[in-house]
């Protein structure tokens, strides 16, 4: 999913449009990776490559919202959204006018655009990254692993075009003690640092080791 497979299908949108009609085009994306843990095991691995544009059809005070699926093969994503503009032109006709529907407004900053590129282990590389870091009071390990490119941008029929998107990874884990007691770590960045993942985690054995033992009923 590119920037300009997104800026031609809106422009294809856009020059489809009748002079009464309005549009905008919101995209939310992602590309991942996704592993399940549990006691520091690969459970489950997945790949999520998807994508959904929100238009926004704005026509004689009347506005509907339709989703379309966007992916990678540009005749699909044209065909989708151009059926999908005729459902908003036949969805708006049925509405009565609508006193709280808002025509789209020019931005005072129309255009943006922010790419940040990491270079992050790949797919099953990070097998070889994570497995080895739960050893001792670690081993008892249960979580999800996220990693890859989020997107998200947006476009109208008044000129707006922005784009953001991002390659970063999340950890999101629990340790647990014998006893089933239980440490929530979580760390996000957008490169692999080890050091700094292995310092975390040492704080990690020590509230765990703060934590072990038997609970112990109050009378």
């Amino acid at each position: 999913m590119t920037k300009t497979l997104f800026e031609n299908l809106a422009e294809t949108l856009i020059q489809s449009l009748q002079a009464d009609e309005q549009l905008s085009l919101n995209l939310e994306a992602e590309d991942s990776f996704y592993v399940r843990l549990n006691q520091s095991k690969v459970r489950q691995a997945f790949k999520v490559n998807q994508g959904n544009i929100t238009l926004r059809f704005v026509k004689n005070q009347r506005c509907v919202l339709h989703m379309v699926p966007f992916g990678n093969d540009d005749a699909v994503n044209q065909r989708k959204v151009l059926t999908e503009l005729e459902n908003c032109r036949k969805a708006v006709e049925q509405l009565p006018p609508d006193p709280f529907c808002s025509e789209l407004m020019k931005a005072f900053d129309p255009i943006s655009y922010e790419d940040y590129k990491a270079i992050l282990p790949h797919d099953e590389e990070w097998f070889d990254r994570l497995l080895p870091l739960f050893q001792g009071s670690l081993q008892d390990c249960a979580g999800l692993l996220t990693s890859g490119r989020v997107i998200r941008a947006a476009y109208d029929s008044l000129g707006q075009n922005h784009w953001f998107s991002r390659d970063n990874f999340n950890l999101d884990l629990s340790f647990y003690t014998p006893y089933q007691k239980a440490v929530k770590f979580i760390y996000t960045n957008h490169e692999w640092l080890r050091k700094d993942i292995e310092e975390k985690l040492e704080v990690v054995k020590q509230q765990l080791d703060q934590l072990d033992g038997p609970n112990h009923q109050i009378k």
